[in-house]
């Protein structure tokens, strides 16, 4: 594995974006690539090696934390969907386009179309075999900090979101969120994202039920180049 770097993006090493960013201890898992999302499992060698680098990174660093004290969890994703701003959703982000999203909890039990939560962000598919992670994350869980790892390979992002949960409970927890999407179809989020100021992530099932929806306090977390997300289409990656 090559070194993970912070700050900088690359398409081959998977990068670790805010404090504490050093290196993960030794591997200490294998993952099973027949659980693979179905576009990942049908996509390039590059691809298929991507997502396993990732997923074996992952582990590594859920093993740090652990190594640390911290409770964790890792959900990895069936699917992962980057989702930018609908008609149902101008309003708040023309009130919320230079301030804060006007919603007072960093983690939201209601789903969206029942509160004023925004619906974009980013979605991802869990697996009914993650509930046990998921209930991980019932209050008093909150995300007191976001740290996001990813590489870019052959046009697919490769994402883990980790939230930590240091204020509210004893040890400490950190969820991760590992998927994988185009980078094709992130421009309308990155937009909004980035206007916000805000990011934010969608948990729900495949049959559609919302499980959580958690805020994210800096876009530029998940979007340190934007333009590079911007200009994917354009630039052919």
């Amino acid at each position: 594995m090559g070194n993970i770097q912070a700050g900088a993006q690359s398409c081959t090493d998977i990068m670790r974006i805010g404090p504490d960013s050093g290196i993960p201890g030794e591997q200490s898992r294998e993952y099973d690539m027949s659980g693979s999302p179905a576009h990942i499992a049908a996509a390039a060698d590059a691809v298929r090696d991507g997502w396993k680098a990732t997923i074996e990174d992952t582990y590594r660093m859920v093993d740090d934390r652990e190594a640390d004290g911290y409770h964790t969890a890792l959900v990895v994703a069936a699917e992962t969907m980057p989702r930018g701003p609908t008609n149902d959703d101008h309003k708040i982000n023309t009130e919320n386009m230079s301030g804060d999203i006007n919603v007072a909890s960093s983690i939201i039990m209601t789903p969206p179309e029942c509160s004023s939560t925004p619906k974009w962000g980013i979605s991802h598919v869990v697996p009914r075999n993650a509930e046990d992670s998921i209930e991980f994350i019932d209050p008093p869980f909150t995300v007191d900090e976001t740290l996001v790892y990813q590489r870019v390979v052959k046009g697919t992002v490769f994402i883990v979101t980790e939230c930590i949960c240091i204020e509210e409970v004893s040890p400490p927890r950190s969820l991760f969120i590992a998927g994988a999407y185009s980078i094709t179809h992130a421009a309308s989020l990155v937009r909004v994202a980035m206007n916000c100021n805000r990011m934010i992530s969608h948990l729900h099932y495949l049959d559609g039920t919302h499980i959580a929806t958690l805020l994210h306090g800096d876009a530029t977390t998940f979007f340190p180049n934007p333009e590079r997300f911007l200009n994917a289409g354009l630039s052919g990656e």
